[in-house]
């Protein structure tokens, strides 16, 4: 634990599993040691002590030594609070040697600020959420100064000095929000009305503790004539706090093109099925799914890159210095893993949250940003096709040229980008991509129709066999329990409906008065109602679609229904394998 003084985990109540850490505790960890329970990496003495502590349900501090790889043992502090509705505990660790040693960097930090400030006269600004107060600090050591406003107070004086008066509400609302990139430009002093000063700026930027906003720290600079030369304010989007997407896509553009920056990773992230997020818990917690994804990604990219806000559930981050991808590696998946920790499956009134994430370098793999982002927005979707919660980086010799890659491009947009479309839109566009004569594979065709449809989870069985050969959308089951469930579609039950277009069953509880066994099987995949179309790819394989509602039942719209009929309809053209 080299580079930090605190790591944050998710462990499980139970096992004791890490399922989230931060990149620097897994580097702590080591390869050898990935796979261990955290009480396996604290010495054995103090294992006890753990255990009975999360036994006894204790939240709080105490102190615990874990052992490094040669043997060596390291004190900790180690805060443990559980986390509501959910059988997982959330970890902080602090190095306690390197606390020591950060309070003295702190000190020596202090001091050189004191002597930048001294030098050209800026005062340190801060906002205080909980307190609603606002400090501007005058001076140094003993000769410092503090001004205490409130944030009312501050908005007054800001209105009466402010160029452009339509700044100020939004730099008071980026105050409130923690907003990470803030600046204003003044007519005057906020200090006194008496300064001699013509002119100032405030820039500063919120800092978060455990994803929440607990202060914003900045300076005040001030000068005498308008000789100040500023850089244009930083557009931000204003629900997450990240760089706004035209303002991430010209500087990742800049950092790439213009500057040639070396050894460098872009990584495009996308919460999985966050339309059904909103369509189930409603808009508001939609929100706060991507500001927590948003903190989690800023808090693990820190200096070392830029994040922003590229779409209403899309992220787009650069990483400095991937020199052999393995540091970005080790970043996208703590933020993979810390956000599926934070909103893990099962919890009541609670959306569970996964990432699906595409990543390629420069100059490693693209010689400019077009192709870099089209590289990673392919690894992007090769990871929804592999079925999503996973990050895929780019490999030529597994993924192919970006030539070969170009050629498909027209698969891997999205559909409905803007919401604006008609279902009859979707499909014409679908089946454009089904019958172009280019790339166009089973699953990602399954995936745009879930994405644009409200369907949590399409199954395409093998009639005759009764095997699954493709299942896309919501809480796939595992394959063993698969194995032991799928072949009910050969009961005599659905086999005597086959004969029909379709069947639509809006409760599967129905199915128990006629067939038990085929209720049992259906319910362990997690199916509350269904639609099933039976029909013939290619090959003349007798197959059947299964639209199918999970975590809750679905009265299906018949009105609809043609387009589901449609869907096996293109299917049909394919060779099913």
């Amino acid at each position: 634990m080299e580079k930090s003084k605190k790591h944050k985990l998710v462990v499980n109540k139970e096992k004791y599993t890490v399922l989230s850490a931060d990149t620097d505790f897994y580097k702590f960890v080591d390869d050898s040691r990935l796979y261990y329970s955290f009480e396996r990496l604290i010495c054995e003495e103090d294992r006890k002590k753990f255990t009975d502590n999360v036994a006894a349900g204790f939240t709080g501090w105490f102190v615990v030594h874990l052992e490094a790889l040669d043997g060596a043992k390291i004190p900790c502090y180690l805060l443990m609070e559980e986390i509501p509705a959910s059988d997982n505990l959330e970890l902080v660790v602090l190095d306690i040697a390197m606390i020591s040693d950060s309070e003295w960097e702190m000190s020596k930090q202090c001091r050189i600020n004191d002597t930048i400030n001294s030098l050209y006269a800026d005062d340190m600004f801060f906002y205080y959420p909980a307190r609603n107060e606002v400090e501007i600090s005058t001076g140094t050591g003993a000769n410092r100064y503090v001004q205490t406003m409130t944030l009312e107070q501050l908005q007054q004086k800001l209105e009466n000095l402010a160029e452009d008066k339509n700044t100020v509400s939004d730099f008071i609302g980026g105050l409130r929000s923690g907003s990470r990139y803030l600046f204003i430009k003044l007519n005057g002093s906020i200090k006194t009305t008496e300064s001699e000063m013509k002119h100032s700026i405030i820039k500063c930027s919120g800092f978060y503790e455990r994803g929440v906003h607990t202060m914003t720290v900045g300076y005040l600079h001030e000068y005498m004539e308008r000789t100040y030369s500023d850089t244009r304010k930083i557009e931000i989007d204003s629900l997450t706090g990240l760089i706004a997407k035209g303002e991430i896509t010209n500087m990742v553009i800049r950092t790439i093109d213009m500057e040639k920056r070396q050894n460098v990773s872009l990584a495009i992230v996308d919460i999985d099925h966050f339309k059904r997020v909103n369509d189930e818990f409603g808009h508001m917690t939609g929100d706060t799914v991507i500001q927590q994804v948003a903190t989690i990604i800023s808090e693990e990219v820190g200096n070392e890159g830029l994040a922003g806000r590229i779409g209403g559930d899309e992220f787009m981050i650069l990483f400095y210095n991937a020199y052999d991808l393995e540091n970005s590696r080790e970043r996208l998946r703590s933020i993979k893993n810390t956000v599926s920790a934070r909103y893990p499956a099962d919890v009541p009134g609670q959306p569970a949250i996964t990432l699906s994430i595409g990543c390629a370098a420069y100059p490693k793999d693209a010689s400019n940003y077009e192709e870099l982002f089209a590289l990673a927005d392919f690894a992007l979707y090769r990871a929804k096709e592999k079925g999503r919660n996973r990050y895929i980086i780019y490999n030529k010799e597994k993924h192919g040229t970006i030539t070969e890659i170009k050629k498909t491009t027209n698969t891997t947009t999205r559909i409905n980008t803007r919401g604006d479309m008609s279902m009859g839109e979707i499909m014409c566009v679908i089946m454009d991509r089904a019958f172009s004569g280019k790339v166009y594979p089973v699953e990602r065709l399954l995936d745009d129709y879930i994405e644009n449809f409200e369907v949590p989870r399409i199954s395409v069985y093998d009639r005759k066999a009764g095997h699954v050969l493709y299942m896309a959308g919501q809480q796939v089951p595992s394959d063993a329990l698969i194995a032991r469930t799928e072949q009910y579609i050969l009961s005599e039950y659905w086999q005597k409906r086959y004969a029909n277009p379709q069947t639509v069953i809006n409760d599967i509880t129905t199915v128990a008065e006629e067939d038990e066994r085929v209720y049992v099987q259906m319910k362990a995949q997690g199916v509350l109602s269904c639609i099933h179309i039976p029909f013939q790819d290619r090959n003349g394989r007798d197959c059947v679609l299964a639209l199918e509602a999970v975590n809750k039942k679905i009265a299906w719209n018949m009105e609809k229904v043609h387009y589901f009929r449609l869907m096996a309809k293109i299917l049909s053209g394919y060779v099913l394998v």
